[in-house]
């Protein structure tokens, strides 16, 4: 269940051009790969279907979350880069990671989909009790 969007096709394509055959396909398969267990990551505490509900903004200061995707973006990209890069040398270590990353994103998945119950489909965020119960009034 490889990522197959335009634009892993498109970066397939790229890392197949630019390092040859023998070496960007399995770059492209591994980054591919990798990219499984982060989207399980990212969807871990979401259980909502996507675009229909509403957005409630300022859980968070933006700069709290433009700092954290940031840092964890050059974090992931970075040592992806270099462990992908060790890997190449041989199919041995190549299929070690391929295997490890299929693990991750299998284990991922499975605890993401047995953690939380579905009663009901939410297609709205509303605000927390906490904050609908302020009962701030005029004088």
């Amino acid at each position: 269940m490889l990522d197959l969007s335009p634009f892993g096709l498109l970066s397939a394509a790229v890392e197949v051009a630019l390092l040859g055959p023998r070496v960007g396909l399995p770059a492209a398969i591994l980054t591919s790969l990798a990219s499984l267990p982060l989207v399980e990551l990212v969807l871990f505490s979401f259980q909502r279907i996507p675009f229909t509900s509403s957005y409630l903004p300022g859980r968070r200061p933006l700069v709290d979350v433009v700092i954290g995707y940031t840092l964890a973006a050059i974090l992931y990209v970075s040592s992806l880069a270099a462990l992908v890069a060790l890997c190449m040398e041989s199919i041995g270590p190549t299929s070690i990671l391929a295997a490890a990353l299929l693990v991750s994103w299998y284990g991922l998945r499975h605890a993401r989909r047995t953690s939380y119950e579905i009663h009901r489909l939410e297609f709205e965020e509303l605000p927390e009790t906490i904050v609908e119960t302020l009962s701030i009034e005029k004088d």
